[in-house]
């Protein structure tokens, strides 16, 4: 059993799974060794004091509420998801679909393309659950479009 609980396909055939090119892994190690030398670059501008002195000045209550907005936020994506899930006519518990939201919205935000890699995540992880490409994609549209919906009802009443 997988970390999220979900039970690998046994009935695969060796024949059906698919290699991954070496180049690829290669690839990957090149462009995580460049990310790294970048993030050295840019991160060492700062030093330890000044960060702790800056996270030390934001006052206890605001980082409180900071942190209490964050999670609702994610919760609410949650529920995107679990709406999207439902939508597709496909019955999870929300415990599992929470789980694979939060990888999926976490990761696709912290990149900026949460369609694209948020969307690889989610057809990793609802294909091995059974559902069908279709499906998958009805979820990621649902949650694309209702999370737009709300970002544009935010901004409206913004300004």
């Amino acid at each position: 059993m997988s970390p999220i609980g979900l039970k690998k396909d046994a009935s695969r055939s060796k024949a059906s799974t698919r290699k991954v090119p070496a180049w690829t892994s290669l690839l990957g190690l090149v462009i995580f060794s460049l990310v790294l030398f970048w993030l050295h670059r840019v991160v060492g501008e700062y030093r330890w004091r000044d960060i702790l002195g800056s996270m030390h000045a934001i006052p206890r209550p605001a980082l409180v509420r900071a942190v209490l907005l964050a999670i609702a936020g994610y919760v609410t994506l949650t529920l995107y998801e679990s709406l999207g899930v439902g939508f597709a006519g496909v019955k999870l518990p929300y415990r599992r679909t929470a789980i694979i939201a939060f990888m999926a919205y976490g990761i696709g935000h912290t990149f900026g393309t949460n369609t694209l890699s948020g969307g690889a995540i989610r057809y990793r992880t609802y294909s091995v659950l059974g559902l069908s490409v279709q499906q998958i994609a009805t979820i990621i549209a649902f949650g694309t479009l209702t999370f737009g919906l709300g970002a544009s009802i935010l901004l409206g009443v913004s300004l």
